[in-house]
């Protein structure tokens, strides 16, 4: 049986779990989850919005169980091998790297030190949650004897995806999870699987789409989900001259949480008493915003949906902003929806120094004949123009290496 072996290094704490919830282990089928996301990403790219395709395409390498007369088996399974791990303990004080990871079940805060601590009930025995950084460990793929050389490169190419662009458990899109392959043996690819400089991404992208390109005649990009196509995805690389992915996830967490503050004039911020996003008075129907002197309610569109939808306003009695679907209009038959965020940040390293990804698809944002609503009434989003033209240029000023 063919296989191949990719030695993994940890860049960032990965919050996946073990057996009873705990937040201790790495999962394999975790793994394999991610794979299948950033695969499905892959082949938008080609397949467009074609639903069927992208299944048929996906279910003959992953596996599909939808009709006993219709399922296939995975032509892959993994194993991990080689597991060194190790763990971050102990309380952190309130900072921007405990904001992108807070999760409400990763931390808790502890109201007599004052500090967030690991939460005790996703902790085993010896309070391992956070998986850290400079772990090690690695993922080896056996192919089964019906794959050929694409399947093989596809399988090991959304696993690279997965490093390149995400992260994996929880929060893999807010830096954490984020891993590297350090070497890779047993089987020669079209693709670097250990580049991650952002040519040499982009690149690996461009060969891999090549492969599914070659099984379709009419290729259409995806518009509405996130797919690696020349018009919806914006991937920027952010050098940094940052060495300890503490400081920089501390120093991008309050950059993200000020520009979400404040984006006509941000600045680093964390969560506090009084400190909210302009959103919350645009949504409360306040005559101003009152952390935010420079915007304008007049033309004002809801920002922080962009960066993921339920959103929930306690200090507004639990409202949420709720993105609505009517299933059947005849019986006015309602679903609400669940918006992720279309923007993935990973931390990568790169000659000893840590780079910040930021990935961005601009897939539809929602799908006909569905609105956001917020306490009964329907509200504007902003459309992505201020993610690429404002969030980026922001962050890339604010943390990239002047002399990289």
């Amino acid at each position: 049986m063919k296989s191949i072996v990719f030695k993994i290094k940890m860049i960032t704490p990965t919050f996946m779990g073990g057996g009873n919830g705990r937040l201790d282990m790495i999962r394999t089928s975790g793994i394999k989850g991610m794979m299948r996301w950033w695969f499905r990403a892959l082949a938008g790219g080609v397949v467009g919005d074609d639903l069927n395709k992208l299944k048929d395409l996906e279910g003959g390498i992953f596996g599909a169980a939808e009709r006993k007369s219709n399922s296939s088996k995975s032509k892959f399974r993994i194993v991990l091998e080689n597991l060194n791990l190790k763990f971050l303990q102990g309380q952190f004080d309130s900072s921007g790297f405990t904001y992108l990871g807070i999760g409400n079940v990763i931390f808790k805060y502890d109201g007599e030190s004052r500090k967030f601590i690991p939460n005790p009930d996703k902790s085993n025995s010896a309070g391992n949650t956070l998986i850290d950084a400079e772990s090690t460990f690695d993922v080896k793929i056996f192919f089964y004897p019906q794959v050929n050389e694409d399947d093989i490169n596809l399988i090991a190419g959304s696993f690279y995806l997965a490093t390149a662009l995400g992260g994996f458990g929880l929060r893999a899109r807010k830096c954490f999870g984020s891993w590297q392959i350090e070497t890779c043996d047993g089987l020669d690819l079209r693709f670097n699987p250990t580049v991650y400089t952002e040519e040499g991404i982009k690149e690996n992208i461009n060969r891999l789409r090549e492969i599914i390109k070659s099984k379709f005649n009419n290729r259409t990009p995806a518009s509405q989900y996130p797919s690696l196509d020349d018009y919806q995805f914006i991937f920027s690389v952010i050098r940094t001259n940052e060495v300890n992915y503490k400081e920089l996830l501390d120093k991008f967490g309050k950059l993200y949480r000020g520009f979400r503050i404040c984006a006509e004039n941000p600045q680093p911020g964390l969560p506090g008493r009084g400190i909210h996003t302009s959103d919350f008075d645009f949504l409360r129907q306040a005559s101003s915003a009152q952390n935010c002197k420079k915007v304008v309610f007049s033309n004002y569109k809801v920002r922080n949906a962009l960066f993921g939808l339920n959103i929930v306003y306690p200090q507004l009695g639990n409202k949420s902003l709720q993105l609505e679907h009517i299933k059947d209009k005849k019986n006015n038959d309602k679903e609400v929806l669940r918006r992720a965020s279309p923007v993935w940040f990973s931390v990568k390293e790169i000659n000893g120094k840590l780079n910040l990804h930021i990935t961005l698809f601009k897939s539809q944002f929602k799908p006909d004949g569905s609105s956001v609503k917020f306490d009964g009434r329907v509200v504007e989003i902003e459309d992505y123009s201020l993610i690429e033209q404002k969030f980026i240029p922001y962050i890339k000023q604010e943390l990239e290496d002047k002399n990289g």
